[in-house]
């Protein structure tokens, strides 16, 4: 297993997005730009936004897309693309997660099966969750070992459903520090404030949008805490 390389240079943040030949990875740079000014912390001089994918020519369509984005936005950030995983979080700052196992047909099928138990379909919750997170826990199973090889300090931000179960599967085997968007049952725990630290007892933070939540930072021993 090759050692981990060095972050990026000061004052740049490398940003690698897993699933980047997605087409709503372009909305990323939207967001990028919309950081509120009134956040603590100095503002990145650089940002490298690398998109991880399986297909070449899919990344490129959405890199050419994501560059013209921030264009017209006037955000100064450099967008490339990468096929080999190891490479793409090689010294990666934030990591952000919007891999699909199984892809749109799969959710298809975990959305629909449920019923004919009479029981609502829903990739999140139910048998239709349960199956998901079943395939998503094995099929990322080896992504977190890369993220842990290759970026061991990069804050993890998943995406990939359910939520709950996959942040608690990428905590549990591997320690990462991770932040999960969407509802789950992932419940961070209290952390004691020192000396202007935070010392963690988990390193899991969980973000839950659009069910009711809040961010609770937890961060490793010794690292202050991000907003």
């Amino acid at each position: 297993m090759a050692p981990p390389e060095p972050a990026a240079a000061a004052g740049t943040v490398r940003f690698v997005v897993l699933g980047g030949s997605a087409p709503a990875t372009v909305q990323l740079i939207d967001a990028l730009a919309e950081r509120p000014p009134e956040l603590p912390g100095p503002l990145p001089t650089g940002l490298d936004v690398v998109l991880y994918g399986r297909s070449q020519e899919r990344l490129a369509h959405v890199a050419a897309a994501a560059r013209l984005r921030a264009a017209q936005l006037g955000l100064a950030v450099t967008v490339t693309t990468e096929t080999d995983r190891s490479g793409a979080l090689a010294g990666a700052d934030v990591v952000l997660n919007q891999i699909r196992p199984g892809g749109l047909e799969q959710r298809s099928i975990d959305e629909s099966f449920p019923r004919q138990f009479g029981i609502p379909g829903e990739e999140t919750l139910g048998p239709g969750g349960f199956a998901c997170a079943v395939r998503a826990v094995a099929a990322l199973r080896p992504v977190w070992a890369d993220v842990a090889s290759r970026c061991p300090r990069a804050l993890l931000i998943n995406l990939t459903n359910p939520a709950g179960i996959v942040t608690q599967a990428a905590r549990a085997a591997f320690g990462l520090d991770v932040i999960s968007v969407g509802g789950g049952p992932a419940r961070p725990r209290r952390r004691d404030r020192a000396a202007g630290q935070v010392r963690r007892t988990e390193s899991c933070r969980l973000v839950r949008a659009g069910v009711g939540g809040r961010t609770r930072p937890t961060v490793r021993p010794g690292r202050r805490a991000r907003p």
